[in-house]
């Protein structure tokens, strides 16, 4: 008797477009002002705000910036987490080949060939290397076969935790990111592009939620 499909099977395609269109809305406008100065997305908003003492005084440190990077590990292991609800192996396999490279964004392209010793700027270095790494670590969590049909089975509700750590840490970091540009009077305002990510999380939780109720079904456990 053929494995019943998973009840989100159906919305795949959907919660793909919708992990990608968060990965595209991190990259536009979270800060807006009437300069360039401080109109950024997340990823630079992160290393603008690591500059500040106060930033860096943090517990554990730069944990304002973290946070708004703690977006790119995250959104790769959706989009692999996601893959796992198509059949063809090939596509399982497009789809985490495409969450690595998420996953290397945090990769800042001045430090690709630059030992972290090397790096003026270590603490930076040192929490993107462990965010990039936390990335890959979950992309590649799905490959083995225990693993993977555990989060199969549960994929419900893993991608529904996995979609609320993704809204509200990032918001954490991008309020008190804000709070200290317009404490510097530079009258900062929230940005289209944080708006346009959260809409594009909310698609998903909602998808994710009208199914989570439903007792997960076994899907296919053919090693790929």
């Amino acid at each position: 008797m053929p494995a019943k499909r998973h009840p989100l099977y159906r919305a795949r395609h959907w919660l793909i477009v919708l992990w990608l269109a968060a990965f595209a809305f991190y990259h536009m406008a979270w800060s807006a002002h009437k300069t360039a100065f401080a109109t950024q997305n997340a990823f630079d908003l992160a290393e603008q705000v690591s500059i500040h003492p106060a930033i860096r005084a943090e517990s554990p440190t730069l944990r304002t910036s973290g946070l708004l990077r703690l977006s790119i590990p995250l959104m790769a292991f959706g989009i692999a987490l996601t893959g796992l609800l198509y059949e063809d192996i090939r596509w399982r396999w497009r789809w985490r080949g495409l969450a690595l490279l998420v996953a290397l964004r945090a990769i800042p392209p001045e430090s690709d060939l630059r030992p972290i010793s090397d790096l003026p700027d270590k603490a930076n270095a040192f929490q993107l290397a462990l965010l990039t790494a936390l990335g890959l670590i979950l992309v590649l969590a799905t490959l083995p076969q225990p693993i993977r049909v555990w989060m199969q089975r549960h994929l419900s509700a893993v991608e529904a935790g996995l979609c609320s750590l993704a809204l509200v840490l990032p918001m954490i970091g991008l309020e008190r990111a804000l709070r200290l540009w317009n404490e510097l009077n530079l009258e900062v305002s929230l940005g289209g592009g944080a708006v346009l990510y959260v809409a594009a999380l909310i698609g998903i939780g909602a998808l994710v939620l009208r199914h989570l109720k439903a007792n997960d079904p076994v899907l296919s456990e053919a090693v790929s």
